[in-house]
């Protein structure tokens, strides 16, 4: 859980600009999670008690991970409302 919350609170807790490659790093690992343990074999369906001890708190934290930074980029980007912004939160070349 630490190689996700460590780049949320670096980007959200600096004042530097805001990257959004932890973002796209959340939404691959927040769809990427069910689909490797589902391939692993002798892996009892989703629901089991080993599931709500790591699985499901791993996939939480995922979320709310990317969750803080889609909000953190939306806080940083109003801040700035006459600069012109490009689709990543830089500012755009006018």
């Amino acid at each position: 859980m630490e190689s996700k919350c460590g780049p949320t609170l670096l980007a959200t807790c600096s004042d530097r600009q805001l990257d959004l490659v932890p973002l796209s790093l959340a939404m691959s690992l927040l769809f990427g999670l069910p689909a490797l343990r589902s391939i692993q074999r002798d892996v009892p369906s989703v629901g089991v008690l080993a599931d709500y001890i790591s699985f499901i708190w791993a996939e939480l934290v995922v979320a709310l991970s990317a969750v803080a930074i889609v909000w953190i980029w939306m806080v940083r980007s109003v801040e700035k409302p006459n600069n012109a912004l490009d689709g990543w939160g830089r500012e755009a070349n006018a």
